[in-house]
């Protein structure tokens, strides 16, 4: 029998951008995690919630971590950071707004 994949709840992206920025999820699996999360997830998501759980996503398939074939515009580990630190910070302010 095949089961269909329970969509993520938000609070295992908020999990998941907490392990990241604290240095216990590599970039590289964080990545990959995140990309999986997101692509799997079949929630349907207020407005806010979407755009800013897909600007992660952007920026997780903008992610590079070799400088020597990172294309032009690429994040580097540091503006992968500074992009997950954005979203967490936003999707925390966006649950207090609807509190």
């Amino acid at each position: 029998m095949c089961r269909k994949r329970q969509s993520p709840a938000l609070s295992e992206y908020l999990r998941l951008l907490e392990e990241f920025l604290s240095h216990r999820l590599a970039a590289t699996d964080f990545e990959r995690m995140y990309l999986r999360m997101f692509k799997d997830d079949s929630t349907i998501r207020s407005g806010q919630e979407y755009e800013i759980l897909n600007a992660l996503f952007a920026g997780a398939d903008a992610f590079c971590d070799d400088p020597s074939i990172a294309a032009t515009g690429a994040l580097d580990e540091e503006g992968f950071r500074a992009e997950a630190r954005a979203a967490l910070e936003a999707l925390h302010r966006l649950s207090r707004s609807q509190a």
